[in-house]
């Protein structure tokens, strides 16, 4: 025996499986035989239990339910009552008495189990003591044939009772048996499975599998969970961007659909306003088409009157004949006659006298009018005002009034000119008003159904956006393209919003694609000749945190472009709340009234001019701006209106005075009254004549006159019945002017109602429709049918709009009644919000989620095992070291473990992770120069998470192949082969030997030469395949180097192994229980 081994002397084993009671010696070498199911395997089990405390019994048994409860209890695995030996409440003990040369005395580890049934999971706890035997323990003891195991509690040492800090449960007993055995281990679960897989030595596998698993310990990574939970939070983060991009997608579908509903339902507006409006044409056309009629039956109502005057006339003339007939007397007759005639002359006069007098009158009513209202625009002398006013009166002479009429007249007529060319100048206004309105009236219509205005000036940058985004989808890029204004989720200060809005101006337009595209934005910027837009080249923008108090603060962007590029705008603008703020900050401040310093230069921005367009709740403020604005425009317009109207009334009374003082007798008031008095003597005087004698003669005569009178009445009376004729047929035709009226005021009220609506279209349709009128030639465009047709085209456009609404619903788990057009604003503000808010955000969190990921695989991962890597290396080094120092025979094997081909990416990132071991991130701009590195990083980190068989990649031992070198020496020639290349021609002995070798090995790295331990070794199923002499060499190679080996084998094998080994114990069965025999084979 050598002097620096602590040699296993005894063990006891009680209620172990079949072994109740029994101490078996041992040798510097022991070999256990018996036939199948007598306990030789279930020795090896108990001491390596009581010195690794492993549970995962022997292997190479190939029985998976072994554990210490089923070997306390004695489970024989059988289905009667009799199944367990030992059935109830036991305990059970395995202890070894060990020597140590260098104190020349003994000391003893045991481990005490007890289960109070069969279904009781055991409790082991262990005790080690120096300097005793087996004896000062009473685990057992048997009176009157029967045995008795003391329990824990009353178990005693040198007949002191122990304590429970005597007792060691597995964790503390486990660095115990470390130090009492002298083992070098700081990792006890590598010793335990290095000693158990020499036990379980199964030769059946090829070199680099056996070699792997054999000699390698099985290491659980670590850092794999982590690895595990960062993916799982990288794919919920992309599965949620997955969901977000769906629900924008099924969103911008909606609002496809959504806008095919307004285009079909404004076409349908469009319509229903010219369907209604023909009508009001039709009408106002035929009462045009009436009153041509009307016109023609008042000339023919002219003319019969004028028959009728004639035929008048023509009685009249009877009458006078009658009158000459009974007048005898010619001379009184032609007297009686020049004197009616005079009669009739100065009636005439009189009359022309008196119509001439009411147009003076006429005249001076309408003066009395215009005069109060030319007041307001030119003098008039009050002299003046007094002849006009009175001018058909005789208070004033004729030539002051004819003077004073002609310089009057001269003056209004100019004014009248000048209201033409003022209204001519005002109606331009109007219409750039009512122009203005229109656009207005469209800005509200479109706010209202929540879509976002921008102004004019941004138009160039809307089509170059489309542009850019047509591209990118012919070009199978996968982004979205946006202007900076809409990536701006919303302002936290709406008080600094006129400012900073008027201070970014146009650049609030630039173009914001993501960083990887910006290049190509640029390309097609140039390719498609698109000016006056600006695409942000944010992938050159600095990272930079947002300045406190600065106009960039008020800013809620999510977008890393857009966020850098309101940084680099507006982190040196500073929110100044005064002028003295405000002169602090000459490189860059503004105030919230518009005062602004920029580069020491201070100035005054027009902020009430700046359409405001930033922040997904712009609409609504865009919509009370637009409301405003409407007031505004609408109170102008009837201020020009008003104007207008007042000059054409002036217009209207001036053009309806006769200005020419030609046309009127200033002095027919006195010459009425002078006529009027000739006219009273004349008729005195014909009185006189009718009553004499002489007028009798002429009765005599007047039968005949009154014939010829009968005759012209009857002529008269005959054009007075075509005169009541021509009569109804003018109120006939008043009466169907006065029902189209109706019907035309009727149809302005259905029109006015749906223009009041729609007034933003008036214009377009009333266009539309002159355009179809002249084309058709034909008032009537719109029928009814046609009308009900675009009416099921809305209801069409509308139903699937509706379906994608609900679809969305459905997908978003929100209320299925959120559907229909009222519902438009609100998918319109979930538009937006995921389109430029929580798509950005859910990217972010990919990238960020990536990055994590990256990092526990880089920093965790693959630290973790590079480290056991490292560490296996060195194991192998010290495995070669001592191979070199022991060899075989002639022979002497080097372990070879060579770098898998497809792992080369690992160990080029492993070589990364050393290289820059102080950089936080190895995706850094001085280590990522090489893309291909970055990529291959992605695909190694995707196959190990994508893999179904995750060990392959967590398994450090799978990163290498593994081979054994084997150098022969037959005399002074040296050959050197590699195993797996021998493998075919080489025998089960010469493929076992190596293998035993290396493991042997292996083991001899934790008994440390120069140091008194434990070199306990177990080989179950000892040497099947080996012979006599491989045999002998094998026992010798062990015996030489230290080892205490505990074999087990069948009988059949005694012949082969026995005689090389000191000790052998045979195991029989009597009864229920394994009983040993001991002795040495000689």
């Amino acid at each position: 025996m050598k002097e620096n081994r602590k040699t296993a002397k005894r063990l006891l084993l009680v209620n172990w499986s079949c072994f109740q009671n029994v101490i078996i010696r041992l040798g510097s070498s022991t070999l256990f035989t018996g036939v199948n199911g007598t306990g030789k395997t279930t020795i090896l089990d108990a001491m390596s239990y009581l010195i690794t405390a492993n549970t995962q019994f022997n292997k190479a048994a190939d029985d998976n339910a072994r554990n210490v409860t089923a070997y306390i209890h004695g489970d024989r695995k059988t289905n009667g009552s009799d199944r367990y030996l030992r059935p109830g409440n036991v305990t059970s003990y395995i202890a070894m008495e060990f020597y140590d040369p260098l104190i020349s005395d003994y000391h003893v580890i045991a481990v005490c189990m007890e289960s109070r049934s069969e279904s009781d999971r055991a409790v082991s706890q262990w005790i080690i003591r120096e300097k005793c035997r087996l004896e000062d323990f009473n685990f057992s003891f048997v009176k009157d044939g029967k045995l008795t195991v003391t329990s824990k509690n009353n178990l005693t040492f040198k007949n002191v009772p122990l304590k429970s800090a005597d007792f060691f449960g597995r964790e503390k007993a486990i660095p115990q048996l470390t130090r009492q055995l002298g083992i070098r281990t700081s990792d006890y679960r590598k010793y335990k499975e290095k000693l158990l897989k020499m036990m379980a030595f199964d030769p059946e596998r090829n070199v680099d599998k056996f070699l792997q698993t054999s000699v390698f310990a099985e290491a659980e990574v670590k850092s794999l969970d982590r690895l595990r939970e960062q993916r799982k939070l990288y794919d919920q983060a992309k599965q949620m961007f997955a969901n977000i991009q769906e629900r924008k997608n099924l969103l911008e579908e909606i609002e496809q659909k959504t806008c095919d509903y307004e285009k079909i339902l404004r076409n349908y507006n469009v319509r229903e306003l010219m369907f209604r409006y023909q009508f009001i044409n039709q009408y106002k056309e035929q009462i045009s088409q009436l009153q041509v009629s009307f016109q023609n039956n008042q000339i023919k109502l002219q003319e019969l009157e004028e028959k009728k005057n004639e035929t008048e006339e023509k009685l009249s003339e009877m009458r006078k004949r009658l009158s000459e007939v009974e007048n005898k007397n010619h001379s009184i007759t032609e007297t009686l006659d020049k004197l009616e005639q005079d009669k009739i002359n100065l009636k005439k006069q009189i009359e022309q006298l008196e119509t001439e007098l009411a147009e003076l009158k006429q005249l001076q009513a309408s003066l009395k009018i215009i005069l109060p209202k030319m007041s307001d625009y030119f003098e008039i002398p009050e002299e003046n005002k007094a002849v006009l006013q009175n001018i058909s009166e005789t208070d004033f002479p004729s030539d002051e009034k004819i003077s004073t009429f002609i310089d009057f007249s001269n003056r209004i007529k100019n004014q009248r000119d000048l209201f033409i060319e003022e209204n001519g100048r005002i109606k331009t206004k109007l219409d750039e008003v009512n122009f203005q309105i229109t656009e207005v009236q469209k800005r509200i219509k479109n706010l209202e159904s929540n879509i976002r205005q921008f102004p004019s000036e941004a138009e160039e940058a809307e089509e170059a956006k489309r542009i850019i985004q047509n591209e990118f989808n012919r070009r199978g890029i996968k982004t979205q393209v946006r202007l900076f204004a809409e990536l701006v989720e919303s302002l936290n200060d709406e008080s600094w919003r006129k400012a900073i809005e008027t201070f970014l101006g146009n650049k609030r337009y630039g173009i914001i694609v993501d960083d990887e595209y910006c290049r190509e934005a640029l390309s097609i910027l140039n390719e498609k000749n698109i000016y006056r837009a600006s695409v942000i080249l944010t992938d050159k923008i600095p990272d930079t945190e947002i300045e406190n108090n600065s106009a960039s603060s008020v800013l809620n962007i999510t977008n890393k472009g857009a966020r850098r590029y309101a940084n680099y705008l507006l982190n040196g603008i500073f929110l100044c709340q005064n002028l003295d703020e405000l002169h602090e900050h000459p490189k860059g401040g503004i105030t919230k009234d518009g005062m602004i310093c920029k580069s020491y230069s201070a100035g005054k921005m027009q902020i009430h001019k700046t359409s405001l367009c930033l922040g997904n709740n712009v609409v609504k403020i865009q919509l009370e701006q637009a409301k405003k604005e409407f007031e505004t425009l609408s109170s102008e317009k009837s201020k020009y209106e008003k104007e207008i109207q007042d000059r054409n009334q002036l217009k209207t009374l001036i053009d309806n005075v006769e200005w020419n003082a030609e046309r009127y007798n200033f002095n027919s008031a006195k010459e009425i009254s002078e006529k009027n008095k000739s006219f009273g003597k004349l008729a005195v005087q014909i009185d006189e004549l009718k009553n004499s004698p002489e007028m009798l003669v002429a009765a005599k005569e007047y039968e005949l006159a009154k014939t010829n009178l009968e005759n012209a009445d009857s002529e008269s009376k005959s054009i007075e019945r075509k005169l009541g004729s021509v009569e109804n047929e003018i109120a006939n035709i008043e009466r169907q002017i006065k029902e189209n009226a109706e019907n035309s005021d009727k149809a302005e009220t259905e029109y006015k109602e749906i223009s009041e609506k729609h007034p933003e279209l008036i214009s377009e349709m009333k266009e539309e429709y002159e355009r179809a009128c002249k084309q058709r030639n034909s008032l009537t465009i719109i029928s009814q049918k046609y009308l009900q047709n675009l009416t099921n085209d809305v209801e069409n456009a509308k139903r699937k709009m509706e379906e994608k609404q609900r679809e969305y619903n459905q997908l978003s788990e929100i209320d299925a009644s959120n559907y229909g057009v009222e519902f438009i604003p609100f998918y319109r503000d979930r538009y937006r919000d995921v389109a430029n808010v929580k798509i950005d955000e859910a990217k972010n969190k990919v990238e960020k989620q990536s990055e994590k990921l990256r990092d526990v695989f880089l920093h965790d991962f693959v630290a973790e095992l590079n480290e056991k890597i490292i560490s296996a290396k060195d194991e192998i080094a010290a495995i070669n070291a001592e191979l070199k120092r022991i060899p075989f025979g002639r022979d002497i094997y080097q372990f070879k473990m060579e770098e898998k081909p497809d792992r080369a990416v690992f160990f080029t990132i492993c070589k990364n992770l050393e290289l820059y071991s102080e950089t936080p991130d190895l995706f850094t701009e001085r280590t990522v120069s090489d893309e291909k590195l970055a990529d291959d990083v992605q695909s190694f980190l995707n196959k190990i998470l994508d893999t179904e068989q995750e060990e392959d990649y967590s398994d450090y031992r799978n990163y290498f192949t593994y081979d054994m070198t084997i150098r022969s020496h037959i005399g002074e020639e040296e050959s050197e082969m590699d195993l797996s290349k021998k493998q075919g021609s080489a025998s089960g002995g010469e493929k076992q030997t190596p293998y035993f070798i290396v493991l042997a090995a292996s083991l001899m790295q934790f008994y440390p030469k120069d140091v008194c331990c434990a070199r306990i070794a177990f080989i179950d199923e000892a040497f099947s395949a080996l012979s006599k002499e491989r045999i002998e060499q094998m026992v010798k190679f062990l015996e030489d180097n230290n080892f205490q080996v505990f074999y087990a084998a069948p009988p059949e094998k005694i012949n082969s192994i026995g005689q090389h080994i000191e000790n052998t114990v045979s195991l029989y069965t009597q009864g229920k229980y394994t009983k040993p025999v001991e002795g040495t084979w000689h």
